[in-house]
């Protein structure tokens, strides 16, 4: 730690009395109610990769052992009987004798990570449990919590110092008095050190001072501190803990009276009226609401909690305290529960709510604005934001505080148990934390930014909270250069990808092995003497390909050869973050059985555990089988695997782990895992931000797909991206990063393009920062990496046939003859298509427009609704462009022609191509002027117009494509739609895919919605591009064969299903050439005239978006605003790309006549017996029913985005 401008800083405890209030309040309740009761505490690190060192464990023991030197002066007696009358004479006569007993009550070791060298940098885990009697122990927690912070800061994360912290204090402390929050300091336990503690309360009350001259209506009322309270002359704040209601129930044994009896005693102690705030979430918030109901006894009574009955004749708990603290779950959904609470019990008195869960000023105002709508009063207790707010000093990154805890674990050798309203702040064992569940009709909550773990850390809400950050710097300029961005393992990574923990099982790595390796420090590789075939190696190994970004991208990595040490960690991460277990096999080594083999006891019984929901997370169990060796050359069998599946693993890997392995394992965790409706895309504006502000310069990638698969297989890779009918479905992620290397390479071969030219290593690194950033295929099943490589290889396609890329070596490919359009494009322009594809998709969330639009997502609010994905990717791409390739944002005009391809892949703009397209072919069929005698205007629309032209044949290639390949790509589009529709009723919103999302078992219904989008989009764009450029002709013809090819397969089900009885649902069968040619006829009298394309933009949100036609996969909301009635759906999605158009065609020319839909209305739906009439098109989605019911959606998404995202001023409010 750096030295303050200050000099010498204070180490340690400053007195006895710097502790927190509610510990004082709680300990005069323990010895009135339970002087004699034995107990036990531990504690507990959820931060897990923030370890310890030697040094910082050696200065802890010291300071630890001065805590007996402790003793309440006069003074601070005489203060606290003036300030707190209610802790009576009692117990402060009690206090002034009190002495903290360290010897006999505190066990505090330390135990070191296996491998780490010895000294005081030597790393470990800290472990500290107290014991004795409840009323002498239970002032032990704040003053061990705040050294033990103390100590990691002062000893391992060093690079920080005391600068600025009074006047980022006075900041934010002027922030919530401006907007009028009432709030206290509750910093205490989680402190960077006393000496901070102190530096933020000289801000906050100059912060008073500012607001008392000013009149602001908020008020800094105190802090829980009571050693600071005196020293500054500010009331102690504070009333009870989770401790005291948990100490309770374990006495008696009766949870369901725990919250009853917890709250008569309490009153008994203080009186009504006093310290009454009560804490609601020991065992749920629910639960506690039955006890709240009951009646009060008055001061003195003594009458026994169950024979309570609720009498409303007598004022009950909830009408005498004074409000409540809400210390779980989601802040805004326990406002509703106790504004609904109060009123339905007639309660008109103003009740308050204390926030003290995980604060930032963005989160008090927004809570109070929430609290005073209900009509309740809001208070806050703000803590880690105060105390322990610090940036790096060297490096581009937020020093994280320490997520530490100490709990009540036993009463009189009883268990306790902990209930929150967030399941990740749960406590106890399980056996009988289920228990108690069961006995109070517990039900598990989680709230998305509850995360234990990571609360804190660079990617929690105030990390990144920038608008505070700029408001500061300008604020305080003297302190500006220790403000700092958000550093996170890869800038827009969702955050939730990240905190995936593994804990490897694995008796191979050798006796007493015990490591914990973090995505940052992998284990080193082991150098020569053959090694790396000795097991650990293989082990270690392994661990570096799960903790590799690029390949397995776990955040951590517990190896253990100890069973014993795998359980206890499962338990500590499954806790607060999803957990895969892998387990090591010993059948194939040993020759065992499989029920001798400790791998299948293992997970035997960690299958019962994860059936029996023990863990608050997912838990993922899989099984390695180690490589045959020589001693035991037995290869694997699948009765050896049936055996793992059968014992409850999910599947069964190879080691060492391949590419292929990884694939699996991931996919299967990201399946898992996969987020709420409510939080899909949930960080995506928020990560965009951080990328933006993201300066740093990336480093050369560990993982090279070029050098690791084998040259054969890179020769055939090489060989596929020649041929248009380019297999992507059988390559590998890493095959296809090849295969659009190979394709950069080449493009990059043209001499005008050599300035440009980067080294492949630096290609690669942009190519997996790229793949990084697309969803792995088990989330988001078409728009995926897979996709972005196959549009790439399409672009390639056009390019070679045009002659814009040099050509190949060794190709039989004939040389093209460059038609006079053809020759507009240069090699720039073709780099310039090839790098757009890769990126066209980045980071799709699987969900088109009209999802976000109707959900009021962050992205939705960010670009007004207008091409929302389009514009995301563009702003993405161009932020790794910015990073990994920078010499080419150098290039005039390459942002603005990036942006145009990217933009033209948004279907809502398709007949306003179509049309510049017809008019760039009657130009050049007249054939009046050559190539050399158009205006350079001319020329540059020309260029735009081709390059947008080809992007988009590429993002529709699939279905052109050699027909094995173009109905696996019909399949995976289909299953994201599908899943589409799972969210939207998760939600419970209306669907924003015409006629509901597709059934994806409906050959009939795929088949036909093939056909009926290639005969609107498919055909008439290759067609017209083949007509300017006959070089890429090659694409109408596949796409004729897939026609003929899905024609027949329509024949064949309807013939199948007429064998069987049923009718064909009508879907894009009954849509002929002449429907298609007067829809089109339609569309166009009833929009403006479609004016050329102009140049393109500087921003993309300088460009026109016409309501034509919707995406196919996005800017859905448009052609929700036209649905009426037409039961027919493209590629099996329900996507109204197409029925948009006939639907409109449909209303306006048969307005006073049957429809032929009409005149076949009693159809039979597909896979059903029985006949049926279509229903009605319900009023929601009549265009102004639809308005209304949109309207509705976008209530209730911004519930869901406010709560979620924590974006810009408000959370969740973020807008453009």
């Amino acid at each position: 730690m750096a030295t303050t401008n200050s000099g010498s800083v204070r180490e340690g405890i400053a007195s006895i009395l710097d502790t927190d209030l509610y510990k004082l309040t709680m300990q005069c309740a323990v010895l009135k109610h339970f002087p004699d009761e034995q107990v036990s505490y531990n504690f507990t690190n959820r931060t897990t990769h923030m370890q310890f060192n030697r040094a910082a464990f050696t200065w802890l023991q010291n300071q630890v052992k001065l805590l007996g030197d402790l003793r309440a002066t006069t003074d601070e007696i005489e203060w606290l009987g003036a300030t707190c009358p209610y802790l009576g004479a009692d117990y402060l006569a009690y206090l002034k004798q009190y002495r903290f007993k360290v010897a006999e009550q505190v066990d505090l070791s330390f135990n070191p990570v296996h491998g780490s060298s010895e000294g005081d940098g030597q790393l470990g885990d800290i472990s500290i449990r107290v014991q004795g009697l409840w009323v002498e122990t239970i002032l032990y927690e704040i003053p061990l919590l705040s050294l033990c912070s103390e100590a990691y800061f002062k000893f391992v994360d060093k690079d920080w110092n005391h600068n600025g912290q009074v006047e980022k204090a006075e900041h934010k402390g002027v922030q919530l008095l401006e907007s009028g929050c009432s709030f206290s300091e509750f910093g205490s336990r989680r402190r960077r050190d006393c000496h901070t503690h102190d530096l933020v309360m000289q801000g906050l009350l100059q912060a008073k001072k500012r607001g008392e001259k000013e009149g602001w209506p908020g008020k800094f009322t105190g802090t829980s501190n009571v050693h600071f309270a005196k020293k500054y002359g500010v009331l102690p704040i504070g009333t009870v803990a989770h401790e005291w209601t948990m100490g309770i129930a374990a006495l008696s044994g009766k949870y369901d009276h725990a919250n009853e009896e917890a709250l008569r005693r309490w009153t008994m102690t203080f009186g009504r009226g006093v310290l009454s705030i009560a804490l609601t979430d020991t065992f749920g918030t629910p639960s506690f609401l039955k006890a709240f109901v009951k009646p009060a006894p008055t001061a003195g009574e003594d009458a026994s909690s169950e024979q309570s009955t609720e009498d409303w004749t007598t004022d009950s708990y909830a009408k005498i305290f004074t409000g409540v603290r809400q210390d779980s779950g989601n802040p805004l959904d326990f406002i509703q529960m106790m504004k609904t609470f109060y009123d339905g019990r007639g309660i008109k008195d103003s009740k308050t709510i204390v926030f003290s869960d995980s604060l930032t000023v963005d989160r008090c105002i927004e809570y109070k604005q929430a609290t005073e709508a209900a009509g309740l009063t809001p208070s806050f207790g703000v803590g880690t934001y105060f105390t322990n707010d610090f940036w790096h000093l060297s490096v581009n990154d937020k020093s994280v505080p320490m997520n530490i805890v100490i709990k009540l674990a036993e009463v009189n050798g009883k268990s306790t148990v902990k209930l929150s309203d967030d399941r990740g702040k749960n406590m106890g064992p399980s056996k009988l934390v289920d228990e108690v569940k069961h006995n109070l009709g517990y039900t598990d909550k989680s709230w998305v930014e509850g995360d234990e773990a990571h609360r804190w850390d660079a990617a929690a809400p105030w990390a990144r909270d920038m608008n505070y950050l700029a408001a500061f710097a300008a604020y305080t300029p003297a302190v500006r250069h220790e403000l700092r961005p958000a550093g996170t393992r890869e800038q827009m990574e969702e955050a939730a990808d990240g905190r995936c923990r593994v804990v490897y099982y694995c008796t191979s790595a050798g006796e007493h092995t015990s490591a914990v390796h973090h995505w940052k420090d992998p284990p080193a590789r082991r150098e020569g003497n053959g090694e790396e075939d000795a097991p650990r190696a293989v082990v270690d190994a392994n661990v570096r390909i799960l903790l590799d970004e690029d390949q397995g991208g776990f955040h951590e990595v517990f190896l253990s050869s100890s069973s014993r040490g795998c359980w206890e960690r499962i338990e500590q991460y499954a806790g607060s973050t999803p957990t895969v277990v892998l387990l090591e096999s010993q059948q194939l080594q040993s020759g065992k059985g499989a029920d001798e083999d400790p791998a299948i006891a293992f997970l035997r019984s960690l299958a019962t555990d994860v059936q029996g929901a023990r863990y608050q997370h997912h838990v993922i169990p899989f099984v390695i089988l180690p490589a045959a060796s020589k001693t035991a050359d037995i290869p694997p069998t699948s009765e050896t695997a049936t055996d793992y599946l059968n014992a409850g693993a999910v599947e069964t890997l190879r080691s060492p782990l391949k590419p292929e392995d990884l694939s699996r394992l991931v996919g299967h965790v990201k399946e898992e895992i996969r987020p709420r409706a409510d939080l899909i895309g949930v960080t995506m504006a928020r990560n965009l931000a951080d990328s933006i502000r993201d300066t740093s310069h990336p480093g050369k990638p560990s993982h090279r797909p070029d050098k690791t698969i084998s040259p054969a297989r890179l020769r055939y890779i090489n060989s596929a991206v020649q041929e248009w009918g380019f297999p992507a479905h059988e390559m590998s992620m890493d095959e296809l990063t090849c295969a659009a290397l190979f394709m950069i390479e080449h493009v990059l071969k043209a001499p005008e393009l050599t300035e440009y030219t980067i080294s492949r290593s630096d290609i690669m690194g942009l190519l997996l920062a790229t793949r990084r950033q697309y969803k792995h295929e088990r989330e988001v099943h078409y728009h995926n990496w897979r996709h972005a490589v196959d549009v790439t290889q399409s672009i390639y396609i056009f390019l070679m046939n045009i002659g814009v890329c040099p050509p190949v070596e060794s190709s039989t490919r004939r040389a093209t003859e460059r038609t006079s359009l053809g020759q507009v494009l240069t090699p720039l322009d073709g780099l310039i298509l090839l790098i757009s594809a890769i990126g066209h998709d980045v980071g799709h969330p699987g969900v088109n427009n009209a999802f976000l639009v109707a959900c009021s997502h962050p992205l939705a609010q960010l670009y007004n609704d207008k091409s929302v994905l389009e514009n995301y990717h563009c702003a993405a791409y161009t932020q790794l462009l910015r990073r990994h390739w920078p010499s080419l944002t150098k290039i005039a005009n390459f942002r603005s022609s990036m942006i145009s391809n990217i933009l033209a892949t948004d279907m809502q703009r398709h007949f306003e191509y179509m049309a510049t397209l017809g008019e760039l072919k009657k130009k050049h069929a007249d054939g009046k002027q050559s190539l050399d005698q158009w205006t350079d205007k001319d020329r540059e629309h020309a260029r735009e117009l081709m390059m947008a032209l080809l992007m988009k044949a590429a993002d529709i290639s699939n279905v052109a494509r050699p027909f094995a390949v173009s109905s696996e790509w019909a399949k995976v589009l289909i299953s994201e739609f599908a899943r589409q529709g799972e969210l939207e009723q998760e939600l419970g919103i209306p669907t924003c895919l015409f006629g509901g999302p597709p059934n994806k078992d409906d050959v009939l219904s795929a088949a036909q919605s093939q056909r009926g989008f290639m005969n609107l989009f498919g055909f008439p764009l290759f067609q017209g591009i083949s007509e300017i450029i006959p070089s890429v002709a090659c694409s109408v013809e596949t796409l004729q064969a897939n026609q003929a090819t899905w024609e027949q397969k329509i024949q064949e089900e309807k013939e199948r299903r007429g064998s069987e009885g049923k009718d064909a649902p009508l879907t894009f069968s009954s849509v002929g050439r002449n429907e298609i040619n007067k829809a089109e006829t339609m569309h166009h009298r009833s929009e403006p005239a479609v004016m050329p394309l102009p140049s393109a933009p500087s921003s993309p949100s300088k460009r026109d978006h016409n309501p034509i036609a919707a995406s196919r996969r996005s800017s859905k909301d448009v052609a929700l605003e036209h649905m009426h009635s037409f039961p027919s759906s493209r590629r099996g999605s329900k996507d109204e790309s197409l029925t948009t158009i006939l639907v409109r065609s449909h209303a306006t020319s048969n307005a006073t006549q049957p429809s032929s839909a009409a005149t076949s209305a009693d159809t039979k739906v597909a896979g059903e017996g029985e006949s049926r009439r279509p229903p009605a098109v319900p009023s929601s989605l009549t265009a102004g029913g639809l308005r209304e019911s949109r309207s509705r959606s976008r209530l209730r998404g911004l519930k869901f985005w406010r709560k979620k995202s924590g974006l810009g001023g408000e959370r969740g409010s973020e807008s453009s």
